[in-house]
């Protein structure tokens, strides 16, 4: 092998190195963004829930006032009558 074959085989080994580097810094940043990703969905899930479940508290107060209502008007009629 001739002293330039040895100098190219070298720097070919330099460059690989430098794209395993790369590769596995490539590989990190994925993982800590699915982590981000998963964490992410998890409070996007959380926040889904407790506006679901504010939606149903509301319905139910809009429900009662309407009864309410409807019961006070029954009455304010029947006591107008009389």
């Amino acid at each position: 092998m001739t002293k330039e074959e040895q100098k190219q085989i070298n720097d070919l080994a330099v460059v690989v190195a430098r794209i395993d580097e790369r590769t596995i810094n490539i590989e990190k940043t994925l993982v800590n963004m699915n982590k981000a990703i998963d964490k992410a969905q998890n409070k996007a899930d959380e926040a889904c829930y407790k506006a679901n479940k504010v939606q149903t508290q509301l319905s139910t107060l809009k429900w009662v006032g309407g009864f309410i209502a409807a019961l006070l008007g029954a009455i304010g009629g029947w006591l107008g009558r009389g």
